[in-house]
């Protein structure tokens, strides 16, 4: 293998997050994924809740932000409440036209549960408890089928490259570990370091050279922020 390989989107983490941005970039341009495990190995496959989004009668975003804000006592990032609760129909719409398998009632229209603090039915399952592995599978589906996306498994990244204040690319090796480390470098902005989930969550943090290298800490190296909204759910 090459010791350098160039791409213009680099994504890091093969979750939900990670292949919807790669499904999405490719269609406009070439793109890299790297993840530690398989494509369709991370926490998205393993979630068993529901997705909440305001598809049903009488039920909207305003009264989704409400429940959501409620829920989450003061802890909540207002802007990014807003984002998920306003794109939240359109996302779930989007994943049915990709192929998601969602759990449909006797009218064939998709079956909302109520749960915790939602005051309406607006929780989307698919095979009941399966509905991160179903999101998993259809993103997966549409990342394989694209000739623009490129899938590096078994690989870990080991540092961020950081140019004059710019995230440019990565170091990272290939299982059997260790191996000898090589380049991803990406022409767009910074490699998009993905998660669907809130930092305290993110998998255990990989040792490099004697020290802790968490997903976090490289993030903060070239100047992310990472902010999640805590869902009422």
């Amino acid at each position: 293998m090459t010791d350098r390989i160039r791409t213009r989107f680099l994504i890091i983490g093969s979750g939900v997050a990670g292949l919807h941005t790669a499904w999405r970039a490719s269609q406009t341009d070439d793109v890299l994924v790297v993840t530690k495990r398989s494509l369709f190995d991370s926490a998205t496959a393993y979630a068993q809740g529901g997705i909440a989004a305001a598809l049903g009668a009488g039920d909207s975003p305003e009264l989704h932000r409400k429940d959501t804000l409620a829920a989450g006592a003061a802890l909540c990032d207002a802007a990014a409440v807003e984002v998920l609760v306003e794109e939240g129909p359109a996302r779930v719409r989007e994943l049915q036209t990709a192929g998601a398998r969602f759990d449909l009632g006797s009218d064939g229209k998709l079956k909302l549960g109520k749960e915790a603090a939602h005051s309406r039915h607006r929780i989307v399952h698919a095979h009941g408890d399966q509905t991160g592995a179903e999101v998993a599978r259809t993103l997966s589906e549409r990342v394989q089928e694209s000739e623009r996306v490129a899938v590096f498994e078994k690989t870990r990244v080991l540092d961020l490259i950081v140019d004059r204040g710019r995230c440019c690319g990565v170091r990272a090796s290939c299982d059997p570990w260790p191996a000898s480390p090589f380049t991803f470098s990406a022409s767009a902005s910074a490699p998009f370091p993905s998660t669907s989930i809130k930092p305290a969550w993110w998998p255990a943090p990989n040792r490099i050279e004697g020290r802790i290298a968490s997903p976090a800490r490289r993030c903060a190296r070239c100047g992310c922020s990472r902010r999640s909204p805590r869902p009422a759910s």
